[in-house]
């Protein structure tokens, strides 16, 4: 992989449209719970009740200057420690250069050292084994569990798997992996 400047800026109003589009396309809404049919007034809604909300952070991803993509922390609760994260490369063309371990990696810096947070997790869709094999246990994640029938979407129950990693165990592999720096905006 050529060496990219990857860095995650706050995302702007200016960037709704991108975060639409990318948002409603089938390769990125096949492995989320819903499928939207977005407008471009729900994106200002949408981003107007984030920017007031202490409980979630949207980045848009940024490499080489190009936005192609979003990563957000959900869920934050700053009582027990812990956050959830949602992320999606919406360019296809930037899909499988390793962009997602390096920024998952560099998540892990931000949550735990920045922010002070013990416990990262996701829920997964079990069908999407690519993300959960080669991305989040190649990068130390773990699988705590799955929820079973939890999403029920295109006529079908679908299982979802819940998967986290916390910062004792970030602190002991740390090490093993090698990853170049990842900027987070505030």
């Amino acid at each position: 992989m050529n060496k990219m400047n990857i860095k995650l800026r706050r995302i702007k109003e200016s960037d709704l449209v991108n975060v639409m589009e990318w948002r409603m396309k089938p390769s990125v809404t096949k492995y989320m719970n819903t499928d939207p049919k977005l407008t471009l007034d729900d994106q200002i809604r949408w981003f107007h009740a984030i920017s007031n909300d202490e409980t979630c952070k949207y980045w848009i991803i940024d490499v080489d200057g190009v936005g192609i993509g979003v990563l957000g922390l959900v869920d934050i609760d700053n009582r027990n420690k812990r956050v959830s994260w949602v992320w999606y490369i919406g360019d296809e063309n930037y899909r499988g250069k390793g962009i997602a371990k390096t920024i998952q990696l560099n998540l892990y810096d931000y949550v735990f050292n920045k922010m002070g947070m013990h416990r990262l997790y996701s829920h997964i869709l079990t069908f999407n084994t690519h993300e959960i094999n080669n991305v989040h246990l190649a990068c130390g994640y773990e699988i705590e569990g799955v929820l079973k029938d939890h999403v029920y979407k295109n006529g079908e129950f679908i299982d979802v798997t819940v998967m986290g990693i916390t910062s004792d165990r970030w602190n002991q592999i740390k090490q093993d992996f090698q990853y170049s720096e990842v900027l987070f905006e505030d």
